[in-house]
């Protein structure tokens, strides 16, 4: 089997980031009953086939860390809360806010929705490290 021609013939070994896009990344979240229509007004943040790639990160000052200093599920050198990093109110104040979400950052995970939608089923989580 032929591989398809290279649409990058640049041989730089570091060649551009690719488009914000990524068409093969899926969130799991639940899908609004808006989604399955065929109109062309943007999809509702968290919509299972919005495009939740293209946007900007802000800070939301009501945003608060899910958990506090006292959370047993991190590694002491990297609990920040604990350590008592400086600044930490301003750095978990930001948030991801999707162009298609209408200026509103995207939902905070429902863990029993998740759960619930992930039952019977196998998850693999994909990441650098």
């Amino acid at each position: 089997m032929a591989l398809p021609p290279n649409p990058n013939p640049n041989p730089n070994p570091n060649p551009d980031p690719p488009p914000p896009h990524h068409p093969s990344l899926r969130l799991l979240l639940p899908t609004s009953p808006s989604s399955s229509s065929s109109s062309s007004s943007p999809l509702p943040c968290g919509a299972a086939d919005a495009d939740l790639a293209a946007g900007r990160w802000s800070t939301a000052p009501l945003r608060r860390p899910l958990y506090d200093a006292t959370c047993p599920f991190h590694r002491n050198a990297w609990n920040c809360l604990r350590n008592g990093r400086d600044r930490m109110d301003s750095i978990a104040a930001w948030a991801w806010f999707p162009d298609r979400c209408g200026g509103a950052a995207v939902p905070r995970a429902d863990p029993r929705g998740f759960l619930a939608a992930a039952r019977g089923r196998r998850i693999g989580f994909v990441g650098t490290r």
